[in-house]
């Protein structure tokens, strides 16, 4: 059953930025924002159920670590150009 919850959230981390950001381009009337921000609110909710995908992951497969991890790599990015701009801008 784990195997199971963890291979669903695997897969639903890599879908959501996709998803958010096509709800997004419903929403927002500007183009770049909403790809921008469809991206960044998609990887936040992938991130969190790749967190939950790796902690349900107890038959360790490849698989679902490289899906889980996926999504949080943009938003690192993000984070890591974003705080020095915060704290010096």
């Amino acid at each position: 059953m784990k195997k199971t919850i963890s291979r669903i959230c695997a897969i639903c981390a890599i879908i959501a930025p996709f998803i958010a950001t096509q709800i997004m381009f419903r929403i927002e009337p500007e183009y770049e924002e909403a790809l921008e921000g469809g991206i960044l609110i998609g990887c936040f909710i992938g991130s969190i159920l790749g967190v939950i995908a790796l902690l349900t992951n107890k038959h360790n497969s490849k698989w679902i670590k490289v899906l889980s991890i996926l999504p949080m790599i943009p938003l690192m990015l993000f984070l890591a150009l974003a705080i020095p701009f915060w704290m010096y801008g």
